[in-house]
């Protein structure tokens, strides 16, 4: 069985019967089992803190899994924490109290794209409408995904970010 078809039957599992924690530890141990016969195995983990609401033990599940595959040399198998708000990454992963404390090797810190580089996601839009644009969604590239380039700058504020079911809304009110 490949780690495609597994990684596939998992996601079938979770949209078919909804996210069980055991299905996380069931995860990582299948990647830990490929790691041992493929040369180099990547496993992302996105947005940890989302997971973690999810299942409150999922940070101590990574933590005893990241000792096991130090304790057993699993060398070849890399793994991607990735967090959008870096307070939180902070928390899980640098502080003393954290679970993950010590588990990381190296860090990127990715800054937002500047402005030339931003506006290449709404390169129709004139030269005000790109400054205003900019000045909305700064520079992260999740953001500007949720951009439309198709329609003006006020349409995306209003179906982008006014929407309370939209991310940009909920993450303002997570920030205030």
């Amino acid at each position: 069985v490949f780690l495609s078809d597994r990684m596939y039957n998992l996601r079938t599992v979770i949209l078919d019967f909804g996210f069980d924690p055991d299905s996380m530890e069931m995860c990582l141990k299948l990647a830990a089992e490929d790691a041992t016969i493929a040369a180099e195995l990547l496993a992302v983990i996105d947005e940890l803190p989302y997971l973690a609401q999810v299942d409150p033990a999922a940070a101590t599940v990574l933590q005893r899994w990241c000792g096991d595959l130090r304790r057993r040399s699993v060398m070849n198998l890399k793994v991607f924490w990735l967090e959008s708000l870096v307070s939180l990454m902070e928390e899980q992963t640098l502080s003393e109290r954290g679970p993950l404390h010590n588990r990381r090797t190296g860090q990127i810190k990715l800054d937002p794209l500047g402005y030339r580089d931003a506006a290449l996601f709404y390169s129709r839009y004139g030269g005000q409408d790109r400054v205003g644009a900019y000045a909305i969604w700064g520079g992260m590239p999740s953001y500007l995904e949720e951009v439309d380039p198709k329609r003006d700058v006020w349409d995306n504020v209003r179906d982008r970010i006014l929407r309370p079911a939209r991310r940009a809304f909920r993450q303002i009110r997570a920030e205030l």
